[in-house]
């Protein structure tokens, strides 16, 4: 029996596949890097979420230590720091990545989380335009919480390459 069967034998309670959110956050590249390398060498199948370190991305994606990419937009780019609440707009490192995963031969997808109130029909046209005829973009309408409760109304819209994925609510608007 192969070395990488025997562990995954072994570890057959324990999840295939992990996903790595927010990674780009981190300073160093060594620590990610070296925890990747550590997953990869588990066997693990690996997906990385969020793409506001463009160099890392690259980094980790050409050297094959990620299977996949989720890159999540919040908005147009001007509304960038009001949606995230940073008053940095990070939406030029959002395009690098998004130069980066173009020109790799990773699997990715584009995501965002339409939040009524503050997201518009505004932000999904210019994404909708954004976005290349073989890319996705899949669309997640916030739910509102205790905690959270959005205002506004869901556009009617139907762009290409746009897929709207809604969660059921009970009746008191919770999952």
């Amino acid at each position: 029996m192969q070395k990488k069967d025997r562990r995954k034998k072994k570890r057959k309670s324990i999840p295939e596949s992990l996903v790595i959110t927010d990674p780009f956050r981190i300073e160093t590249m060594g620590s990610i890097r070296n925890s990747l390398i550590f997953l990869r060498n588990l066997d693990y199948s690996i997906k990385l979420t969020n793409g506001s370190n463009p160099e890392m991305a690259g980094n980790v994606i050409n050297r094959k230590l990620v299977d996949y990419v989720a890159l999540d937009f919040k908005a147009k780019p001007e509304s960038y720091p009001e949606i995230t609440g940073v008053r940095y707009n990070y939406w030029c490192e959002v395009k690098r990545t998004v130069l980066v995963l173009r020109r790799s031969d990773i699997e990715y997808e584009y995501r965002m989380t339409y939040v009524p109130g503050l997201s518009d029909e505004k932000d999904l046209m210019f994404l909708s335009e954004f976005l290349r005829e073989d890319e996705r973009l899949f669309v997640v309408v916030a739910n509102p919480t205790e905690r959270f409760k959005p205002h506004g109304h869901v556009p009617k819209v139907n762009f290409r390459n746009m897929v709207w994925r809604y969660q059921a609510l009970n009746e008191e608007g919770k999952c």
